[in-house]
């Protein structure tokens, strides 16, 4: 049972956890540890978002299954699921981003937006894709390329080509470099 997935029902809310119902009829408790947030206060505002929501079904994963005084706890996790989820949609990312790179042409792309101080523009590739192009991948020595980028706003239109995919904590990143326009 552990590692699967299924749809569990909001039985009830308490302040640290909910209570859910999955479809084999086993009780099992979602602590507010397992919710989606990146901070406590966030998953604890998920939870209490939860009590209007009892009665209605949430994606769980079964995360453990163990004895506590005789009687057997299931625990689920939500975050399992949105994680995995998100690990698939990165993996599809890289795959089409994989096959962008492998035959580079020069394209035109919209500036999303622009870190001067960081030395950057995000580029809109379509597709949900975004790129970013570096300082260091515009065209021009140190001073030219410098300047470029303090000129580049949002919805400035640049031809670049794909330089790089890379992985960095859990996102791809696709590097751009600027290329002539045609």
């Amino acid at each position: 049972m552990i590692g699967q997935t299924f749809n569990a029902r909001i039985v009830s809310v308490s302040d640290e956890s909910a209570q859910v119902m999955l479809p084999n009829g086993t009780s099992a408790v979602l602590p507010v540890a397992e919710l989606v947030g990146k901070t406590r206060a966030v998953r604890h505002d998920m939870l209490s978002s939860l009590h209007s929501q009892v009665g209605s079904e949430l994606a769980c994963e079964v995360i453990d299954v163990r004895e506590v005084d005789g009687q057997t706890v299931t625990t689920v996790s939500n975050y399992a699921v949105v994680r995995k989820q998100r690990l698939a949609e990165i993996a599809a990312i890289k795959t089409l981003s994989e096959k962008l790179a492998v035959s580079p042409a020069p394209f035109q792309a919209t500036v999303l937006r622009v870190d001067n101080e960081r030395g950057f523009a995000i580029i809109d590739l379509g597709n949900n894709l975004t790129g970013m192009l570096h300082v260091s991948g515009m065209i021009g020595d140190a001073d030219t390329r410098n300047a470029a980028l303090a000129a580049t706003a949002p919805g400035d239109i640049k031809t670049v080509i794909f330089a790089q995919v890379s992985e960095r904590r859990g996102r791809i990143r696709l590097d751009l470099n600027e290329c002539a326009a045609a």
